[in-house]
Parts: C-alpha cells; structure tokens; sequence
C-alpha cells in the first residue's frame, strides 16, 4: 500500500511517479521534528526549514508555510498540529 506522503509527492509530479523530494528522507525528518516539537525544543528550526524546503512547490507546501511561521513564533502546539497533517 502506498503512503499517504509518496501519493501526496506523486501528484505534485503530476503522477509521473517522479517525486520532487526524498519520501524516505522526509519521513525521516518528520520523526525526527515531531519529539523536537512535543518538547518545545527550538532545534526543530533548522529541520523544520529543511522539510519546508523539501516540499516547496508541492501540494504541502502550504501545511509547511503555517508549520514554518508556527516554530518561527514559538508557537510550538500548533506546528506539531500542522505537521500531524502531513502524515494523515
């Protein structure tokens, strides 16, 4: 069964099944900024800004501009809400 994510990237690409990002690398990040974020741990920033740039120009692009803003502001509850829709 495909992921949710690799799905998400493949419409992105227009359904060539060419992805603009990494999904394994991606997953990897998510994992790693989700206990950053439930810490409240603003080493997320970097990280956060690296998916962001993973996904720029895809459909969750927009999910990462308000996680990006989020952190940016300390806002540490609502980017980990955010970044929960990535996954769904």
């Amino acid at each position: 069964m495909e992921s949710l994510l690799q799905v998400r990237l493949d419409d992105a690409s227009g359904g060539t099944g060419q992805t603009m990002a990494d999904p394994t690398r991606m997953r990897h990040l998510i994992d790693v900024i989700k206990p950053l974020l439930e810490d409240m741990d603003s080493d997320a920033v970097d990280l956060v800004e690296e998916l962001a740039n993973m996904l720029r120009g895809t459909p969750m692009s927009p999910i990462m501009d308000k996680i990006t803003d989020a952190v940016a502001n300390y806002d540490f509850e609502t980017a980990m809400d955010e970044l929960q829709k990535l996954e769904v």
